[in-house]
Protein backbone atom coordinates (compact mmCIF):
# COMPACT_ATOMS: atom_id res chain seq x y z
CA UNK A 1 0.00 0.00 0.00
CA UNK A 2 1.06 3.42 -0.65
CA UNK A 3 1.63 4.47 3.18
CA UNK A 4 4.42 1.68 3.46
CA UNK A 5 5.99 2.57 -0.08
CA UNK A 6 6.36 6.21 1.25
CA UNK A 7 7.88 5.36 3.98
CA UNK A 8 10.19 3.31 2.26
CA UNK A 9 11.46 5.73 0.11
CA UNK A 10 11.50 8.21 2.90
CA UNK A 11 13.97 5.96 5.03
CA UNK A 12 15.61 4.13 2.62
CA UNK A 13 15.29 5.87 -0.44
CA UNK A 14 18.47 8.18 0.02
CA UNK A 15 20.74 5.53 0.17
CA UNK A 16 19.01 2.74 -2.07
CA UNK A 17 18.71 4.26 -5.85
CA UNK A 18 16.83 1.43 -6.89
CA UNK A 19 14.08 1.38 -4.40
CA UNK A 20 13.96 5.32 -5.43
CA UNK A 21 13.37 4.05 -9.17
CA UNK A 22 10.68 1.68 -8.04
CA UNK A 23 8.62 3.83 -5.61
CA UNK A 24 8.34 6.74 -8.88
CA UNK A 25 7.36 4.04 -10.86
CA UNK A 26 4.90 2.66 -8.23
CA UNK A 27 3.59 6.71 -7.61
CA UNK A 28 3.97 7.41 -11.72
CA UNK A 29 1.01 4.64 -11.93
CA UNK A 30 -0.67 5.70 -8.85
CA UNK A 31 -1.22 9.47 -10.55
CA UNK A 32 -2.91 8.22 -13.34
CA UNK A 33 -6.23 7.82 -11.39
CA UNK A 34 -7.70 10.64 -9.59
CA UNK A 35 -8.03 8.42 -6.29
CA UNK A 36 -4.30 7.67 -6.72
CA UNK A 37 -3.56 11.49 -7.25
CA UNK A 38 -5.30 12.33 -4.27
CA UNK A 39 -3.94 9.40 -2.39
CA UNK A 40 -0.22 10.92 -2.83
CA UNK A 41 -1.09 14.27 -2.48
CA UNK A 42 -2.14 13.81 1.04
CA UNK A 43 -0.16 10.92 1.95
CA UNK A 44 3.48 13.23 1.94
CA UNK A 45 4.48 11.73 -1.71
CA UNK A 46 4.74 15.28 -3.57
CA UNK A 47 7.36 16.40 -0.75
CA UNK A 48 10.00 12.74 -2.18
CA UNK A 49 9.09 13.41 -5.52
CA UNK A 50 10.06 16.90 -5.63
CA UNK A 51 13.75 15.78 -4.23
CA UNK A 52 13.77 13.15 -6.62
CA UNK A 53 13.53 15.36 -9.35
CA UNK A 54 17.23 15.76 -9.87
CA UNK A 55 17.72 12.09 -9.46
CA UNK A 56 19.27 9.90 -12.61
CA UNK A 57 16.72 10.16 -15.09
CA UNK A 58 14.48 6.96 -14.64
CA UNK A 59 13.58 8.58 -11.73
CA UNK A 60 13.72 12.28 -12.05
CA UNK A 61 11.67 11.95 -14.98
CA UNK A 62 9.07 9.60 -13.75
CA UNK A 63 8.62 11.96 -10.31
CA UNK A 64 8.22 15.05 -12.65
CA UNK A 65 5.36 12.91 -14.43
CA UNK A 66 3.92 11.77 -11.65
CA UNK A 67 3.75 15.39 -10.32
CA UNK A 68 2.52 16.78 -13.28
CA UNK A 69 -0.37 14.04 -13.29
CA UNK A 70 -0.82 15.01 -9.47
CA UNK A 71 -1.09 19.28 -10.46
CA UNK A 72 -2.55 18.26 -14.30
CA UNK A 73 -6.49 18.81 -12.39
CA UNK A 74 -5.17 22.30 -11.25
CA UNK A 75 -7.15 21.86 -8.08
CA UNK A 76 -5.64 24.75 -5.94
CA UNK A 77 -5.02 22.90 -2.87
CA UNK A 78 -2.59 20.20 -5.24
CA UNK A 79 -0.99 23.24 -6.79
CA UNK A 80 -0.55 25.35 -3.56
CA UNK A 81 1.35 22.00 -1.85
CA UNK A 82 3.88 21.72 -4.49
CA UNK A 83 4.67 25.66 -5.02
CA UNK A 84 4.66 25.77 -1.00
CA UNK A 85 7.63 22.86 -1.02
CA UNK A 86 9.55 25.31 -4.11
CA UNK A 87 8.56 23.49 -7.40
CA UNK A 88 9.12 26.21 -9.00
CA UNK A 89 12.27 27.17 -7.93
CA UNK A 90 13.12 22.93 -8.30
CA UNK A 91 12.15 23.21 -11.90
CA UNK A 92 14.49 26.02 -12.39
CA UNK A 93 16.96 24.18 -10.57
CA UNK A 94 16.75 21.29 -12.79
CA UNK A 95 16.65 22.97 -16.02
CA UNK A 96 19.59 25.11 -16.09
CA UNK A 97 21.68 21.97 -14.68
CA UNK A 98 24.33 21.19 -17.04
CA UNK A 99 23.48 17.56 -16.41
CA UNK A 100 19.78 18.23 -17.63
CA UNK A 101 19.18 15.86 -20.21
CA UNK A 102 15.87 17.02 -22.79
CA UNK A 103 13.62 14.19 -21.55
CA UNK A 104 14.51 15.53 -17.67
CA UNK A 105 14.00 19.24 -19.11
CA UNK A 106 10.46 18.64 -20.86
CA UNK A 107 9.16 16.75 -18.11
CA UNK A 108 9.91 20.13 -15.93
CA UNK A 109 8.66 22.11 -18.27
CA UNK A 110 4.81 20.63 -18.25
CA UNK A 111 5.18 20.74 -14.44
CA UNK A 112 6.31 24.47 -15.13
CA UNK A 113 3.16 24.42 -17.00
CA UNK A 114 0.73 23.47 -14.83
CA UNK A 115 1.95 25.40 -11.40
CA UNK A 116 1.85 28.82 -13.62
CA UNK A 117 -1.90 28.45 -14.39
CA UNK A 118 -2.11 29.77 -10.87
CA UNK A 119 -0.94 33.12 -10.13
CA UNK A 120 1.42 32.55 -7.19
CA UNK A 121 2.66 29.57 -9.52
CA UNK A 122 3.41 32.37 -12.22
CA UNK A 123 4.67 35.08 -9.97
CA UNK A 124 7.31 32.63 -8.48
CA UNK A 125 8.58 31.79 -12.52
CA UNK A 126 9.41 35.13 -13.35
CA UNK A 127 11.06 35.97 -10.34
CA UNK A 128 12.95 33.12 -10.61
CA UNK A 129 13.60 34.06 -14.35
CA UNK A 130 14.51 37.78 -14.02
CA UNK A 131 17.83 36.28 -11.48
Amino acid sequence: ELPEVIIMAREQGPQRPELRKMAAEVFLTMSATEKGRRALSSEGAVEILLRWTGDIDDVAVNSFGCLVNISADLLEERMELMIENKAVGRIFEVVFASECTAQKRDSALMLLANLTTMEQGAREALQLGQQ
